[in-house]
Formats: structure tokens, sequence, C-alpha cells
């Protein structure tokens, strides 16, 4: 793991108690202490705007959308959206960085209320914003969820047409996965990692790296990194899920609706394995550092048949997003704030 990653950490939580009952009431930093997390080569990155953007979007956010009272605008500063963009693509070109930041804030808004919905209502609420972000439709000006969507990619458009319009149909698959009814579904660890492919929105994230950094890959070259891809999404995947399972666990305790069932790699595993969940946490854990080594004999391999610096470019940002989702996933009160 990376001297930036430990410090951050290291700053984001509090001193560890003497007392231990359980794994349930035991302060964040211990929990994160008792994960005994492996040992990570990759590397951390932030974009040198970080503060500056992050700062910005955080206010635009509060400034507009219709938080329903000052703990949810808390709770929203808190899991800082914005820096998780930051951390995915530390190279975004300036010009687009704020509109990416934009777009992504608002579909884990947005994710947090479809949550709260049924299937088929949550349907029907992507549906009004797809059609708002291809453009079909205009916005109810008085409606922050319509505009914010249709203006965040409008600006995209106008910034680099082709690159926006091919992150169309990933970011709707992406946003139609919290919806699927897969998720009502007894999943094995295979097919959840599968069906993962699309919830974690990887074709969506690799979309966003060509647009972040005006990389346009051939088609060619697009076969070449689908297991780079794949790979990477499982490690992404269960990264979020070793760190959101208290979250979701809860969330499906009190919200008791169709769009917060669980469904999370730990309590498969555990389910499987006839392990805690704790203990499912360090078996993932170890698993994600062995897609880390797969990750780079695949980029090794690629490069050796196939070198240009477009992918060069994709490839180190790829790695820049697991190793972001890790660092973003310890530190946001997203996660850690329920202990």
């Amino acid at each position: 793991m990376s001297t930036m990653m430990i410090q951050q950490v290291t700053n984001a939580t509090t001193a560890v108690g003497n007392g231990f009952t359980s794994f349930k009431t035991m302060p964040f930093a211990e929990r994160f202490n008792r994960l005994q997390i492996p040992a990570t080569a990759l590397t951390v990155r932030t974009h040198p705007l970080t503060d500056t953007v992050a700062d910005a979007v955080n206010q635009f956010f509060l400034d507009t959308w219709p938080f329903p009272g000052e703990k949810e605008r808390k709770k929203f500063i808190g899991a800082d959206f914005p820096r998780f963009v930051c951390y995915y693509f530390p190279n975004a070109l300036e010009d687009r960085l704020r509109l990416v930041c934009e777009v992504v804030t608002h579909l884990f808004i947005v994710d947090d209320i479809i949550e709260a919905m049924s299937l088929k209502d949550g349907r029907a609420f992507n549906d009004k914003l797809i059609a708002l972000a291809r453009g079909d439709v205009l916005p109810n000006r008085n409606s922050p969820p319509e505009w914010i969507m249709y203006d965040v990619w409008q600006g995209m458009r106008k910034c680099d047409k082709e690159l926006a319009d091919a992150m169309l149909q990933p970011c709707f698959d992406f946003m139609n996965s919290q919806t699927d009814p897969r998720r009502l579904t007894k999943m094995n660890l295979e097919q959840y990692l599968e069906y993962r492919l699309d919830d974690v929105g990887k074709e969506f994230l690799s979309a966003l790296i060509c647009f972040t950094q005006s990389i346009h890959l051939t088609k060619e070259e697009w076969a070449l990194v689908d297991p780079v891809d794949k790979n990477s999404a499982r490690h992404i995947s269960v990264i979020n899920d070793i760190w959101s399972y208290d979250k979701e666990l809860r969330a499906a305790a009190t919200l008791k609706q169709e769009g917060s069932t669980m469904l999370n790699a730990v309590d498969i595993l555990a389910d499987e394995a006839s392990m805690p969940a704790e203990s499912a946490k360090r078996v993932l854990y170890q698993l994600c550092r062995e897609w880390e080594i797969v990750h780079e004999t695949l980029v090794a391999e690629i490069l050796d048949k196939h070198d240009s610096r477009q992918l060069r470019a994709y490839f180190k940002e790829t790695e820049y997003q697991m190793s972001g989702n890790e660092c973003w996933s310890r530190l946001t009160l997203r996660y850690s704030q329920i202990h």
C-alpha cells in the first residue's frame, strides 16, 4: 500500500480502542485494522485541481439540490462524490473534470433515491432521466434532477460530442442495473461478479477514461483492453462491497424496498464458505490483491503485442481507477459514518 494512501487513511480514522466486544460495535478505525488489509503495489494519485473542483461541485449541489434537511446535506458533504472522480481520473483534462464530477455526483444521488423505490418505480424514474441525457426532451427547470441531468450532458457534448455520445449507452446500462430484476435472485459468487460488470458501470468508467483524456481507441484496441476492463471491474466491485457492506446491510434492514435488496460479495462468500462477514472481507481483500497481479500481467502481455501511447494512457488510468476506488471507499463518510 502506498505511503500516500496509508497517511490518508490514518488521518481519516481515530485511535484504536483497547476494548473489543463485537465487530458490529467497535469504532471504525478498529474495524479497519482488524481487516488485516494486505499491501498493494498500485499507485494512488489525485487530480491537481481536486480541492478546487470538489469544493465547487459540492457547493453547486448544495445550492441547487432539494435535500430534505441539514442532516442530508451533511451526509452529502461527507460522501464527497467529486473527490471520487478526482481519484479515478487524476489525469483528466481541466475543461472536462468538472463536467464528469457533476454527472457522477448526480448519478450517486439518484442511486440513493432509487434505493428507496420499488424496481418498477426506479425504472420509470431512470427512463425519464435517460431521455433528458439524450436530449430527446426538455427538462422541467423547477426539477433539479431533470435540469442537472440535461445540462451536464449538453455540456459534455459541447466539449466533445463524439466521446460524450459514446458514453450514453454505458451510462444508461449502469443506471438500469440498479433496477435489474436479477437483484432479487440468489447468485453464487461467479454469477454475481458477472452481474456486477454492469452494476459497477465498468463500460461507463471505461468511456469516462476516454472522455476525460480525449483518448480514441480503435475497434481492435477495444477488443484488446476487454480482459483488463473485466479484471479491474472485479477489483472495483469487490473493494466497494467490502467497504459498503455495513451501509448496505443497514439499508436492507431499514428501507425494505426492492432497490435496497442486499446483494454483496461479502454476504455471498460468507454464505457459501460458512464464515463470518469479517472473515469474508479478509478473504476478498486478498483476492483483490491477486487481481492486481493479473492486471499487471495482462497489461504487459497486451503491450508486448500492440504498444501505443493511447493504450498505455488507458491502462494507467485503469490502475488509478482501482487504487482510487479503494482510497475513496476507505475515506468516504458514505460508508464509515454508520459506525
